[in-house]
């Protein structure tokens, strides 16, 4: 009876240094995943300048290249010029378009001929007589860390 409970323990402390063993190994793994990941995203720093007063809010869509959507933002503006700090962009080609939400209806307003009445913008500030410009000329690389100064457009 003592020769089974001596072996019993014995095997019961094998099967607790294996688990931990096996604990320590996942973490190594999860943490070389994570540090991997992280090693092919980075930081967007934006300053959005020109805008017309404080206290609206700035509806910014960043767009990747094949025209989806990456994120969409809502900054308060408590300060001009406003500075926007993005992290976690992971490499590939980006264009940014954003306006001025200057009363907070959630809706870019415009004067009754339909141009805009609240500041807008595109990254990389192409100049555009009527509309939208093509979004090849406000797409820009992510491959390391950027600084964007972005010209807001006031009618």
């Amino acid at each position: 009876m003592l020769t089974v409970k001596k072996t019993l323990h014995h095997l019961l402390t094998r099967i607790k240094l294996i688990m931990k063993k096996l604990l320590v190994g996942m973490g190594l793994v999860i943490t070389c995943i994570t540090a991997s990941a992280q090693l092919d995203t980075f930081i967007l720093d934006v300053v959005v300048e020109n805008l017309n007063a404080t206290g609206g809010n700035i509806r910014m869509e960043i767009v990747k290249s094949d025209g989806d959507v990456y994120k969409a933002l809502k900054v308060h503006v408590f300060e001009l010029p406003t500075k926007i700090k993005i992290d976690s962009i992971p490499k590939g080609e980006y264009g940014i378009r954003y306006f001025y939400d200057e009363n907070k209806n959630q809706k870019m307003d415009s004067y009754w001929v339909g141009i805009p009445s609240e500041g807008y913008g595109f990254s990389n500030n192409p100049y555009s007589k009527f509309g939208e410009p093509a979004f090849e000329k406000t797409l820009f690389l992510m491959d390391k860390d950027k600084a964007l100064t972005l010209e807001t457009v006031n009618w």
